[in-house]
């Protein structure tokens, strides 16, 4: 009997409790908001940018705009356990933002690119130009130090010494 008595009790202290702890969550996970799927897309327009800084693009505006969206995260975190709609609202602007970033980043990119390869051909050309003017002035330097010295000594009249 007192055995049986034990083994209700604990039956009904378990169940307890199993009631207890599973209520707790399922009441928090309907008014709490996820906040996986905004990091996650922050991430990869993060990664966005950064390949675009690697090809050379200027991604200031897109950091700028970054950092808003991670502000708007931070903001939906705090508003998370008094206004769940509210930081829902924030959550789902700071996914546009950062889609927003990826999508402009690829253009950044190539910007970029196109910008690195034009001083390239660029700088290119300068060595070029410089290696050729040098080899002719190099190659025609006694013909052109003759015609310089005829320019300016053109009137110049050698009157013999009779010694």
């Amino acid at each position: 009997m007192r055995s049986s008595r034990f083994v209700k009790r604990s039956i009904l202290v378990s169940a307890f409790l199993l009631l207890i702890i599973f209520s707790t969550p399922a009441r928090s996970q309907g008014t709490e908001v996820t906040l996986s799927s905004p990091n996650a897309s922050i991430n990869n327009a993060f990664s966005s940018v950064y390949q675009a800084e690697r090809n050379g693009g200027n991604v200031s505006a897109l950091v700028q705009q970054l950092n808003a969206a991670i502000l708007l995260v931070q903001k939906a975190e705090a508003e998370n356990s008094t206004n769940p709609s509210l930081a829902t609202a924030d959550l789902e602007s700071a996914s546009q933002i950062a889609q927003r970033v990826s999508e402009q980043s690829i253009s950044v990119s190539t910007a970029g690119s196109e910008s690195r390869l034009a001083q390239l051909y660029e700088s290119i050309a300068v060595v070029t130009a410089s290696v050729f003017w040098s080899t002719l002035a190099y190659s025609q330097w006694d013909h052109v130090y003759r015609q310089l010295w005829f320019l300016i000594y053109r009137k110049h009249v050698v009157i013999p010494n009779d010694e």
